[in-house]
């Protein structure tokens, strides 16, 4: 395993159970609302969320959409120990590397990223998994900080501009790009992959 990946995985591992009451959570549990507003409206069946964490996004979904199956991917196994115990035993959760998602082409209706992204060692890599795995017509939900200026130097993980995140979105061959800054601190990408 690549050492900035194992650097990020014993970090979370150390926090697992402490995540949902520090602070190292308020950013993610703050875009939760924003993403649900997103996701609520629209028909699915089932969906991945890459960088579940502790799983706390996948159990707000669950209560609002209960027939669908939720999928949940970390590379913190503790942090999945703590979702396994929260979440119903229709989630399958796995450990793994957003980079290498293991499940079939094409297997998704959505795709969600919440403050996980920039902790990605190859972002790309990780944009066209998520493309991969996704169903024609299928949507990719990100939720992440966009810090600008000096604060950006001291900000764990990476920091992107608009203008990478879209075209990491372009290249991976999503069709339609939307990018909202409405999350103080934050933005809500979406992708769309066309349907063929």
């Amino acid at each position: 395993m690549d050492v900035g990946k194992e650097k990020i995985m014993r970090s979370f591992d150390e926090l697992a159970r402490a995540y949902d009451t520090s602070k190292s959570s308020r950013f993610a549990s703050q875009c939760h609302s924003y993403v649900l507003n997103i996701l609520n409206p629209m028909q699915f069946n089932n969906i991945l969320d890459v960088g579940c964490g502790t799983g706390s996004l996948m159990g707000k979904l669950l209560d609002t959409k209960p027939q669908i199956k939720g999928y949940g991917l970390d590379l913190s196994e503790k942090m999945l120990e703590v979702a396994r115990e929260k979440l119903p035993e229709r989630t399958e959760l796995v450990y793994g590397e957003a980079e290498v998602l293991p499940y079939d082409n094409k297997k998704f209706d959505m795709v969600v990223m919440v403050d996980s992204f920039n902790y990605f060692v190859n972002p790309e890599q990780a944009i066209q998994e998520a493309y991969r795995v996704l169903r024609p017509g299928g949507t990719l939900v990100m939720a992440e900080k966009m810090i600008t200026g000096f604060k950006k130097y001291f900000v764990d993980g990476n920091n992107y501009t608009e203008e990478e995140i879209r075209k990491f979105l372009k290249q991976a061959g999503f069709d339609v790009i939307n990018l909202i800054r409405n999350i103080p601190g934050g933005y809500i990408a979406t992708g769309d992959k066309r349907e063929i």
